[in-house]
């Protein structure tokens, strides 16, 4: 695939959504010589195609990712209990929110106007028809994968490149239904085995803070890394101030995987909110996303109370800017024989 050929650096800046991701972040991986991301995630169609306007105007190469609908839908009852669970734990009324799919087929629309270098998928497997409109106008397309079974039928779906996301990486794990239960997978291990069923290029994503341990990711099959927690302390990114002290402060010693704020497995720092609703917790994205946004706004300087994405690797977190990032994995080495 000639756009993961071309990069200077083997690095993507994963998509990250709810703010981290901005139109400087991923023009200053791409200048730096990796490939910067926006995600669509959480954003109106109308700000989503102002975003990509944006990023266009600093740089020319980008991913744009795009959150795919839900195909397993959560029990009502469930949803409930796990809003009365939530208003008895904070002091909060909490409604349960209709089903929305982030406006699929609106962004779909922006991606197809704006034609980015690449379109990303996440959650889920979109229909080969959408893949191809968006191959026909000139994107590669590429699929994020958890399992091997979802790499091939992700291929066989059209897809140009997967990438492959371990159980280490921060924020969510892309399972394409959020009910499938997860094993934990070290990252070289999935790539070798998604590497040994598909043939397509893959980037390695999951729990990478140093260049040992993406080198080791390259060394396994894959002809790239995707790193997300290591730029979320960038000075470009819009990460929250207090997620970004959390991320750097050495209050937090451990992650955690849990559905306690948006209802799908993630991976965060550990703190009094995931400790609280841990036995509460349900399968219900995006609707417990909703649901706890209230929460989360109404504490956005307390990082005990917010959703702190992070993955295995955030001890290697510091303040610094995102060309510095990608200039020290420019050290990795890439055996041109994997995709």
């Amino acid at each position: 695939m000639s756009v993961l050929n071309d990069l200077r650096v083997p690095i993507l800046c994963a998509p990250m959504a709810g703010g981290p991701s901005t139109p400087e972040l991923a023009a200053a991986v791409t200048n730096a010589g990796g490939l910067g991301s926006i995600a669509a995630g959480y954003l109106s169609p109308e700000d989503f195609d102002q975003v990509l306007t944006q990023t266009r105007e600093l740089t020319d190469l980008f991913n744009a990712n795009i959150f795919v609908p839900e195909t397993v839908r959560p029990d009502t009852d469930d949803l409930k209990r796990y809003a009365t669970a939530l208003g008895e734990a904070f002091g909060k009324t909490i409604d349960v929110p209709e089903f929305n799919d982030d406006h699929f087929y609106d962004k779909i629309d922006i991606v197809l106007e704006h034609a980015p270098a690449v379109v990303t998928f996440t959650f889920g497997l979109p229909d080969t028809a959408v893949i191809q409109r968006v191959q026909a106008n000139g994107s590669h397309v590429g699929v994020t994968v958890t399992s091997t079974a979802e790499a091939v039928a992700s291929v066989e779906a059209g897809a140009d490149f997967l990438i492959v996301q371990s159980t280490e990486a921060g924020g969510h794990l892309s399972v394409h239904r959020q009910d499938q239960a997860v094993t934990p997978t070290v990252l070289p291990v999935l790539v070798q085995e998604v590497r040994s069923k598909v043939s397509v290029p893959l980037v390695a994503a999951g729990g990478i803070g140093t260049v040992r341990q993406g080198q080791r990711a390259l060394d396994a099959g894959a002809h790239a890394v995707s790193i997300g927690t290591r730029f979320l302390t960038a000075t470009e990114a819009g990460t929250k101030p207090s997620h970004a002290h959390a991320l750097v402060s050495g209050e937090f010693s451990s992650t955690v995987q849990t559905r306690a704020f948006s209802g799908r497995i993630a991976r965060g720092l550990a703190n009094t909110f995931t400790t609280t609703m841990e036995p509460e917790q349900i399968v219900g994205y995006p609707h417990v996303h909703y649901m706890t946004s209230p929460i989360r706004k109404a504490h956005a300087n307390d990082p005990q109370m917010l959703n702190l994405w992070a993955g295995t690797g955030f001890t290697h977190c510091v303040t610094q800017t995102a060309s510095h990032i990608v200039c020290e994995f420019s050290a990795l080495r890439v055996d041109r024989r994997h995709g």
